[in-house]
């Protein structure tokens, strides 16, 4: 049902579809979980719930089945920048320069090669430390279009990904999260001045990619 091993369709996007978490698919109880899949799974609750500190993000984990403790998830969250947010002043104000954009995928039929192209950032445990690889692919054919990997969260890998496939081809509709990467100026301008739709998953409880 699942492919762990597929290179363009992600096990986040094919859980997602099934509607099953990837603890599921990968944990074994007798064994410790793996680093890339924790920071994922992290990832994972806390764009779900961003407000959501490491004690719930742990709770949740539990749930989902893993045997954990709230220290690990702190370390890792910490290593991988993940931070819960609350309010402070004025932060409840959206930032003016980082627009939002509809998803436009709700019962869209994709029909043919470059109608929508999607793009996401994965976590990878690479020693002490982690590295993070964004790629894009062609949704309806499921081929990688490019790819890229950094020791940063920076938005310009991301861009740079962007720019050398769209010298392979131009897609109609971009859907990516509602990741700061994605929401850059810089990176929303790349997609606006060569004529793509921007698509944006919803960010809450009610976020659900279709892909």
């Amino acid at each position: 049902m699942i492919n762990t091993a597929h290179a363009s369709f992600s096990v986040r996007k094919q859980s997602g579809l099934l509607m099953i978490h990837r603890s599921n698919l990968y944990y074994k109880h007798n064994e410790p979980p793996d680093e890339s899949l924790l920071a994922n799974e992290i990832h994972d609750i806390w764009y779900e719930d961003p407000s959501g500190g490491y004690r719930k993000i742990t709770a949740q984990l539990k749930r989902r089945g893993y045997k954990i403790n709230h220290k690990r998830v702190l370390r890792i969250m910490r290593e991988t920048n993940i931070k819960a947010l609350y309010p402070k002043p004025r932060m409840s104000m959206a930032d003016k320069e980082h627009k939002k954009y509809p998803y436009l995928l709700l019962n869209l039929v994709i029909e043919h090669p470059n109608h929508v192209w999607a793009t996401d950032i994965t976590y990878l445990r690479v020693g002490n430390g982690w590295m993070y690889l964004v790629a894009i692919i062609d949704v309806y054919s499921r081929y990688v279009i490019d790819w890229s990997i950094s020791n940063t969260l920076e938005a310009d890998f991301c861009i740079e990904m962007l720019k050398r496939a769209l010298h392979r081809a131009k897609p109609e509709i971009l859907n990516t999260d509602q990741g700061c990467q994605f929401t850059s100026l810089l990176w929303i301008d790349c997609v606006e001045v060569n004529g793509i739709k921007v698509s944006m998953d919803g960010v809450g409880r009610n976020a659900f990619g279709a892909l």
